[in-house]
C-alpha cells in the first residue's frame, strides 16, 4: 500500500483525483463526529474489547481515574451503554494550563450485543482504572448440544 499513499501524494493536484481527496476527507471527518473508527485507530470512548462464548459476553472497558459513583451501565434491549463523567480536578477557575490532555465532562459509549441478555444476572468490577462486565445470555438464548443417534 506504500506505492500508492506515494502516488496519492505526488498527483494531489491532479484533477482526476480531486473528487477522491474529497470523499477521503468527508470520510475522516464524519468518522471523528460519530465516534466511529477512521483507519485501525478508534476514537470511541472509553475503548474497549468485548468478546462472546456460549455462555455470554465479556467487555473490557479502559477507564483510568473513573470513580464508580460516577460511572452509569444500562440495558434496553440488546444494547449496552457505558456512561459516567469525569471531574475536573481543579477547584479554582484561575487555573491557566501550559497543556491539559485528560477528559474532562461526560462520554457515553453504546454496543449491541450480538443476543439477548439476563439482565438480573450482569456483573460489573472496577479496578484499578478497568472495567470488566460480564453478560451472561438468557438460558433459551443459550447453546445447545443435541445428541445424535446412529
Amino acid at each position: 500500500m506504500m506505492w500508492r499513499s506515494n502516488y496519492l501524494r505526488r498527483n494531489r493536484f491532479n484533477p482526476a483525483f480531486e473528487s477522491w481527496w474529497d470523499v477521503n476527507r468527508l470520510q475522516r471527518e464524519m468518522g471523528f463526529r460519530l465516534g466511529g473508527t477512521v483507519g485501525p485507530i478508534s476514537r470511541a470512548y472509553p475503548k474497549l474489547n468485548a468478546w462472546t462464548g456460549d455462555e455470554g459476553v465479556i467487555v473490557r472497558a479502559e477507564l483510568p481515574g473513573m470513580d464508580s459513583k460516577n460511572l452509569d451501565i444500562t440495558f434496553k434491549g440488546k444494547t449496552l451503554t457505558i456512561s459516567g463523567k469525569y471531574e475536573d480536578e481543579t477547584e479554582s477557575t484561575e487555573v491557566n494550563y501550559y497543556r491539559r490532555e485528560r477528559r474532562v465532562g461526560d462520554f457515553s459509549r453504546s454496543l449491541e450485543l450480538p443476543f439477548d441478555v439476563n439482565e438480573e444476572m450482569v456483573e460489573a468490577n472496577l479496578s484499578q482504572g478497568m472495567l470488566e462486565i460480564k453478560i451472561p445470555r438468557k438460558p433459551e438464548d443459550q447453546p445447545r448440544k443435541i445428541t445424535v443417534q446412529s
